[in-house]
């Protein structure tokens, strides 16, 4: 036998009126408890929801757009073949246009996204912090010789004696330039 939408209907305003009862008698469980003893909830024998609460927020949420709802089904871009198939809950909230989701450009990422993008731009500036305009861990116009000694070193430091024989080299270099520049450090 097909539910048809009246059906549904006519669940939807016995929900909305133990709804409104459990809301004026207060406690959590209290809405469960009434849906139970009427009928309209709890388990069959083989486990499975009587009325689970997903259909249960649906069939409340239609009854809310029921004007809305029934203009739909009422309009003329609607076969009789559709509004026959299309009268459970999730069929209306599936294909009715009042219940219809924003577009994925309009949707609020979700936290993991906004973490993962917040990460990204960290891990970007960190990037341009460490490196300088050319890419090289000092710039030798403008840092100082403090500044470059200690980059190199930092470089060379893990290689036993490395720094020091360059400290050398450079020290021959230095002496055998011909064009010796003024020190500006």
């Amino acid at each position: 036998m097909k539910r048809t939408f009246e059906f549904w209907m006519v669940i939807a305003r016995g929900l909305q009126a133990l709804k409104d009862k459990a809301d004026r008698m207060g406690g959590r469980f209290t809405f469960d408890r009434l849906r139970e003893r009427e009928g309209l909830g709890g388990k069959r024998r083989d486990g499975t929801d009587i009325l689970n609460k997903t259909r249960v927020s649906r069939l409340l949420g239609i009854l809310d757009e029921l004007p809305r709802v029934e203009a739909w089904r009422g309009s003329k871009e609607l076969s009789d073949k559709q509004r026959f198939d299309w009268a459970s809950p999730e069929a209306i909230y599936r294909h009715c246009p009042v219940f219809a989701t924003k577009d994925e450009g309009e949707r609020k990422p979700s936290s993991y996204a906004q973490m993962k993008a917040t990460n990204v731009e960290l891990q970007e500036q960190l990037n341009q912090a460490l490196k300088r305009e050319d890419g090289d861990t000092f710039n030798a116009k403008t840092s100082s010789a403090r500044e470059i000694a200690l980059a190199l070193f930092g470089q060379l430091a893990p290689f036993a004696g490395k720094a020091e024989r360059v400290a050398r080299e450079l020290l021959i270099l230095v002496k055998d330039a011909p064009n010796k520049t003024p020190r500006r450090s």
